[in-house]
């Protein structure tokens, strides 16, 4: 089984049956730490990465960007308790959207947002325009529409809608990070 994560192939083994083929996932929508080792994660094991940014507050008649993506594969050198911090949504009036990062727990260097492989959309810059997807990102990572004054989604990277008054615009929403093993 393969599946496209923005730009990166993920592969499984065969099919059902005796297992393999189907990737499991450990979802993070907060900071906190997680023990690889529960989940069954072992030495030298191959992992894929999500993490994204949180999204960019809008501006007056501006969208918000979104969020940064990085995603990748990573070797685990010794399993143990990794740190996530997830990127808090951009504040209004342009505000940059947190980092989302993984650390330690046998990841063998920082894995960041912050040198996102994928940029976020762009946010909607006139009237009622909306925001465009930063890459083919399945919804993460979106601009904000121009209008409104909507906050981003939480957990989905997407930056806040533009407001038509001054000081304007929604609050970025938050990113995620996802661990497929």
């Amino acid at each position: 089984m393969s599946i496209y994560l923005g730009n990166t192939l993920l592969t499984g083994g065969g099919g059902g049956g005796g297992g393999g083929g189907i990737l499991r996932q450990h979802v993070m929508t907060s900071s906190g730490t997680v023990s690889l080792t529960s989940l069954g994660i072992a030495n030298g094991d191959l992992i894929q990465l999500f993490l994204l940014q949180g999204g960019y507050g809008g501006k007056t008649r501006e969208g918000g960007r979104g969020g940064n993506i990085w995603s990748g594969s990573v070797t685990v050198s010794t399993a143990g308790t990794a740190t996530v911090t997830i990127g808090a949504g951009g504040a209004t009036n342009g505000g940059i959207g947190g980092v989302t990062s993984i650390t330690g727990g046998g990841i063998p260097t920082t894995a960041s947002s912050s040198v996102g492989k994928i940029p976020g959309g762009n946010g909607g810059t006139s009237s009622n325009q909306p925001g465009s997807e930063g890459g083919s990102n399945a919804g993460f990572g979106q601009g904000g529409n121009s209008l409104d004054g909507d906050n981003g989604v939480n957990n989905t990277g997407n930056g806040g809608y533009g407001d038509n008054s001054s000081p304007g615009g929604g609050v970025g929403g938050s990113g995620i990070a996802i661990i497929y093993y």
